[in-house]
C-alpha cells in the first residue's frame, strides 16, 4: 500500500493518508473529531494545601539537583579508572588484604 502526503498546514493535522483508505472515486472523507484534547495531569488540583507545599518542595529540589548534574563536569576515562583502582584498593584493605603487596 502506499501513501499520499499530504500539504502542510492542513486542518486535518494528517501528513500523509494510505491509499487503501480511500473510496472507489479517490477520494477519502476525513473524521470530524467533536471531542477536546485529552488532559492528563488535573491530580495537582486535589491536593491539599500541605501536599502541594510539599510537592512544591520536591520539585524544587528536584530542579536543584538537575542543575547540580548539569554543571559537573563528566570524569574523564582516567578519573573513571583511578575512582575503580581506589574502590578495589578499598575492598582488599576490608578483607584485611595490603594492597600494595598484591
Amino acid at each position: 500500500a502506499w501513501h499520499i502526503k499530504l500539504p502542510a498546514g492542513n486542518e486535518t493535522g494528517r501528513t500523509y493518508v494510505r491509499e487503501s483508505l480511500l473510496d472507489e472515486n479517490g477520494e477519502f472523507e476525513f473524521e470530524t473529531k467533536t471531542t477536546g484534547p485529552r488532559v492528563f495531569g488535573d491530580w495537582k488540583s486535589r491536593l491539599t494545601d500541605d501536599e502541594r507545599k510539599e510537592l512544591a518542595f520536591h520539585e524544587s529540589e528536584i530542579e536543584r539537583l538537575k542543575q547540580v548534574g548539569l554543571n559537573r563536569k563528566p570524569e574523564t576515562k582516567e578519573e573513571k579508572l583511578t575512582n575503580e583502582i581506589e574502590k578495589l584498593r578499598a575492598q582488599l584493605i576490608a578483607m584485611g588484604i595490603d594492597p600494595d603487596k598484591v
